[in-house]
């Protein structure tokens, strides 16, 4: 099968569409993981530090409640699984694919502090074809681009 490289600086429309239409499988640079990895290790490194919003505390109206450093690996799952609902119908299989690979991408610009192993799930969801149209609502389109990582929707 093809191969689409995703790194985090740009995905073009060809990029895009290759993956969605599931004729090419996505390929990471090291360097692009290697970069997410850094972005991780120092958001971590900050969050220990304390009174950084949404790593050392809650959000929203929970945002001047500190988050005790034993439970840091329970608050980032709450707050993933707060922001993973959705509503509506289902996605076509087509356009959950091209979601996962932007949302890929995105991670791969390296600006969100998240783990890398979020990005290798994204990646490896695709190149093994796991059905995608439940992970991916449409309430998920309004959201990009991503704010934080502009640069990788043509």
């Amino acid at each position: 099968m093809d191969r689409v490289v995703l790194d985090g600086n740009g995905l073009g429309l060809t990029g895009l569409v290759r993956p969605a239409d599931a004729v090419a499988v996505p390929v990471v640079p090291s360097e692009a993981l290697d970069r997410v990895r850094r972005a991780h290790e120092r958001a971590a490194s900050l969050a220990a530090r304390g009174g950084r919003y949404g790593r050392g505390t809650g959000v929203g109206a929970h945002r001047s409640v500190t988050v005790d450093p034993s439970d840091a690996a329970g608050h980032t799952v709450r707050l993933l699984r707060g922001h993973a609902g959705g509503a509506g119908p289902l996605l076509p299989a087509r356009q959950a694919r091209a979601l996962l690979a932007v949302r890929a991408n995105q991670l791969l610009a390296a600006g969100s502090g998240i783990h890398p192993s979020f990005v290798t799930g994204l990646t490896e969801a695709l190149r093994l074809g796991v059905p995608a149209s439940r992970a991916c609502p449409p309430s998920h389109w309004r959201r990009l681009p991503c704010r934080e990582t502009p640069r990788t929707v043509p």
